[in-house]
């Protein structure tokens, strides 16, 4: 299950890590399906928690903090990636921000 690890520099809100922690301390920032405009395909990363689907193949493998966090291949990040809590009375939810190429 190790895969290749990856060295950016992630950075996780106290919320959403304590938030991450409580349901197994593993996510994965991976990319949702396409949303087509006229011309152009958008590229929308998503992070979930848990172990993702091929994640021995398809993912590269980051360990900061007591957390797992597996990054997406697919993705071509530009600096840092943060990964924080939305919420919404009393949904909660993992939203990620990152630049991407």
């Amino acid at each position: 299950m190790i895969t290749e690890q990856i060295d950016l520099l992630f950075s996780i809100d106290p919320d959403a890590k304590e938030y991450i922690v409580e349901r197994g301390a593993i996510v994965h920032i991976g990319v949702a399906g396409p949303n087509l405009t006229k011309t152009v395909a958008k590229v929308v990363p998503i992070v979930d928690i848990g172990i993702p689907r091929g994640a021995t193949t398809k993912y590269l493998e980051h360990r900061q903090d007591g957390i797992t966090i597996y990054l997406s291949k697919n993705l071509a990040v530009k600096g840092p990636i943060r990964i924080f809590l939305d919420t919404l009375w009393r949904l909660k939810k993992l939203s990620v921000e990152m630049k991407l190429n």
